[in-house]
């Protein structure tokens, strides 16, 4: 599940060299509680065959061709789905043949196909692939990332972490020839790393959106700045100074004894920024989902727990409809049935017809 690979992630509070525009601070305590945000408008199973079994740890990417799905617990392949769900193929599978990739870390959809980021030993390529599974083209890096995305001007940003001395700055951008072109974000972490992964981008209409973990801000990429959009207080979940001065692991003891807040997703659109908060103390996890919404200022939050199958749990994107899509498991999907959440007949007999081990299924659901 998502807060496993949370306790992977080690990163500095401190940003330097960011401008400081349409900046909005957030005390998330202070935040209004609802519960009823999302209206299901439709309901997707992605469809499974022998070959494309999925957790619910998916990273999910939709383009006028279909939906495409990385399973983040195996990283096997690109799942290639319809719209309507129905399994096409898979595309950049992992292995060692002349149309492989040797690891998957990140993909982009493009307009003739997809860019997949991967990498072995002490460097990342770019390789890409068209939606037939052809190779085309592969790119090396001169910088290591394990998160990417497309500029507006056409060139790729990187992410690279808390990786000294591999990494000197956490944000890179890079040329279509490989070429390092502006560098964020200098990376003065200099404690012993473990691995580490996350999503850090996110890209609506050519904006590119970046968070990063354990840093309560979130912001907007421009072709030649970054700019701070949001900063989160979150009062006594907040990770002390006191951690990245300490042992690694010493430090996480402390902060997971105490609870912190740590930013998971931001996805964003003309109208609305959400945000997916893990705060996480003594083994618990509770996702806090705020909502904000642009035209009328107004923020709510929704905090649920890990542990209740909560069907609303994993919003993965948000359309120009202002629709919200959202993964789940078939067996949540069933068990609201029982419980009367949902009750539209044209979504139960939807429901009637999945197996509890069948994979994921997409919620579209409109803001309420």
């Amino acid at each position: 599940m998502k807060n496993i690979k949370l306790l992977s992630l080690f990163f500095i509070l401190s940003v330097f060299a960011c401008k400081e525009k349409s900046r909005t601070e957030i005390e998330l305590q202070n935040i209004e509680e609802r519960k009823e945000n999302y209206r299901i408008e439709k309901i997707i199973p992605l469809e499974t065959i022998n070959n494309n079994f999925l957790g619910l740890n998916l990273k999910i990417k939709k383009n006028p061709r279909g939906y495409f799905v990385m399973d983040e617990s195996n990283r096997d392949a690109i799942h290639y789905f319809n719209l309507q769900g129905k399994y096409i193929r898979q595309i950049a599978i992992i292995g060692e043949g002349p149309n492989n990739v040797p690891s998957l870390y990140d993909f982009i959809l493009e307009k003739e196909g997809i860019s997949i980021l991967s990498g072995k030993g002490d460097h990342s390529d770019i390789t890409f692939f068209t939606y037939d599974n052809k190779l085309i083209n592969k790119l090396e890096l001169e910088v290591l990332s394990d998160s990417f995305e497309i500029l507006e001007n056409n060139n790729y940003i990187l992410y690279s972490g808390y990786n000294l001395p591999l990494a000197k700055f956490r944000l890179n951008e890079v040329s279509r020839k490989g070429k390092t072109i502006k560098q964020f974000l200098p990376n003065t972490y200099e404690n012993e790393m473990l691995p580490m992964s996350e999503n850090n981008f996110y890209r609506y209409n050519g904006q590119v959106y970046f968070k990063e973990s354990f840093n309560p801000s979130a912001y907007i990429i421009t072709k030649d700045s970054l700019e701070l959009k949001y900063k989160f207080d979150f009062g006594s979940y907040k990770i002390p100074e006191r951690f990245w001065e300490v042992d690694i692991m010493q430090g996480f003891e402390m902060i997971s004894t105490t609870g912190f807040a740590n930013i998971y997703n931001y996805i964003e659109n003309e109208n609305y920024s959400i945000f997916e908060i893990y705060i996480q103390k003594l083994g618990s996890v509770q996702n806090v989902q705020v909502i904000i919404n642009k035209t009328n200022n107004k923020i709510y939050r929704n905090t649920i727990s890990k542990d209740n199958n909560d069907i609303f749990y994993n919003p993965e994107g948000i359309t120009e409809k202002n629709e919200v899509i959202f993964i789940t498991h078939p067996t949540y999907l069933i068990e609201a049935i029982r419980n009367n959440i949902i009750t539209e007949s044209e979504f139960k007999e939807i429901i009637d017809s999945l197996n509890e081990n069948d994979n994921p299924v997409l919620l579209i659901c409109s803001i309420k």
